[in-house]
């Protein structure tokens, strides 16, 4: 399977089994201070790109979700791109 094929296929099983987004960052990942989860990087960064299809000058962001270090870093990062496609 292509790598392509792969993230395809993933996306696929959560619209067939009507998963909701809660699996991919639950809220819980992002209270508080302290260290963000690698997990919840992952879900801001696919998320991002998802939206930079309609508003590419957020493209940027997706790097930014990448490197950030802290809870409290990462929801500046969603509030700057929520201002932006809203």
């Amino acid at each position: 399977m292509k790598e392509e094929g792969f993230v395809k296929g993933s996306l696929q099983k959560v619209k067939e089994n009507k998963v909701e987004a809660r699996w991919l960052a639950n809220q819980s990942l992002f209270n508080g201070n302290g260290t963000i989860q690698a997990a919840a990087k992952a879900s801001v960064a696919m998320a991002i790109n998802i939206y930079s299809e309609e508003h590419p000058e957020i493209h940027p962001y997706i790097e930014k979700a990448i490197n950030v270090r802290t809870k409290q870093g990462m929801r500046k990062i969603i509030e700057e791109v929520d201002k932006i496609i809203n």
